[in-house]
């Protein structure tokens, strides 16, 4: 049941895949979808924004409100799927999106759009989710390289300042006003001292520091991917199979090599890397690089370049992310992954260029 249960994380939105290769998918459709992943991404801005501003009380389950978070997470927007980074990296690829949209928006509703963008690239920045925002500006900075349009990075930019003004800070004053107001009612409140007056600047220079780096190798990403590394040590080659090691399914049930190797149960590798070489070794590491490696060699020898650009960049994101994440398990940013590659697939089989 453990190896069906990752099987199922791994595979179950490769159906989009097929789904996006099979079907022709007329150009009102291709519209449709993009306004639902628009819209799908306004709604869950609003909750973020409501969920910064009454510090989880509000529109939130009451196990929600009781969560016990770190300092450097307490003043995190969640959002509706519950994790920040997932949230992220799923506003990241809506707020790129919406650009692709106006290709068939009309003039009353490119407004609606460009709000749309500031609101939502916003509410991805309350999330201070570092390794989204590095894995979609290193895509971005690809992509800006490869198409050579400096105009799309001044627009991307742009709205970027505005969000901050617009969205980000504000939010950020009125949590913290909240904040100084409902600690009054108990004890003396330091503002200095708030959580939510951690700048995303603050956020990421702590991500170097002596003691996050120290808590790291102690319990988060360093201690996995040292673990790992002992463990690939002893399986080199074919690793010790899936639902062993810090995926969906050893959250779920107990993994029979934690005990060996002394890893506490319920531990989440947050590294697509250092899970693919521990649970298949080389070999699966390999075929799975070959396979990335053809694909793309296929897809730029039959897409236009428009198409190439936004693949490539669209798969830098993915390769960077995983450093950080099980980027493969991550279904908000999948879902919209695998879309756009059976698309790709079909639209290379149509134009043999």
């Amino acid at each position: 049941m453990a190896v069906v249960t990752q099987l199922r994380s791994l595979g179950l939105l490769l159906l989009m895949v097929f789904l996006f290769l099979t079907i022709k998918w007329e150009r009102i459709e291709q519209m449709y979808l993009l306004v639902t992943s628009i819209i799908v991404g306004m709604i869950l801005s609003l909750h973020g924004i409501i969920e910064k501003t009454f510090h989880r009380t509000m529109l939130v389950p009451n196990a929600w409100t009781n969560w016990k978070l770190s300092d450097v997470n307490t003043d995190r927007v969640y959002g509706m799927v519950g994790n920040p980074n997932v949230l992220a990296m799923y506003l990241l690829f809506i707020f790129f999106l919406t650009f692709a949209f106006e290709h068939y928006a009309t003039k009353p509703n490119k407004v609606l759009l460009y709000i749309s963008r500031t609101v939502i690239l916003g509410t991805a920045l309350l999330t201070y989710s570092r390794g989204a925002f590095l894995a979609y500006l290193l895509g971005l900075i690809v992509y800006i390289i490869v198409s050579k349009n400096w105009k799309f990075l001044v627009r991307v930019l742009l709205v970027g300042v505005i969000s901050i003004v617009m969205i980000y800070y504000p939010t950020n004053m009125i949590a913290d006003q909240s904040a100084s107001t409902d600690s009054k009612e108990e004890v003396s409140y330091e503002p200095e001292h708030s959580p939510n007056n951690k700048s995303f600047l603050e956020r990421i220079r702590s991500a170097i520091d002596e003691e996050t780096i120290s808590d790291s190798t102690e319990w988060g990403r360093i201690y996995i991917i040292l673990k790992g590394i002992e463990i690939f040590k002893d399986h080199p080659l074919t690793g010790v199979g899936l639902a062993t090691f810090g995926d969906a399914a050893t959250l779920k049930y107990s993994s029979p090599i934690y005990e060996k190797y002394g890893i506490p149960e319920k531990v989440y590798a947050d590294n697509q890397y250092i899970y693919l070489l521990v649970s298949t070794g080389v070999i699966g590491y390999f075929l799975l690089i070959w396979f990335i490696v053809s694909l793309t060699k296929k897809l730029i020898l039959t897409l236009p370049r428009l198409y190439v650009n936004v693949f490539i960049s669209s798969t830098i994101v993915l390769l960077i992310s995983s450093l950080f994440y099980n980027t493969l398990e991550d279904k908000t940013f999948m879902i919209f992954y695998y879309s756009l590659l059976g698309f790709l697939i079909q639209l290379g089989a149509d134009h043999d260029w």
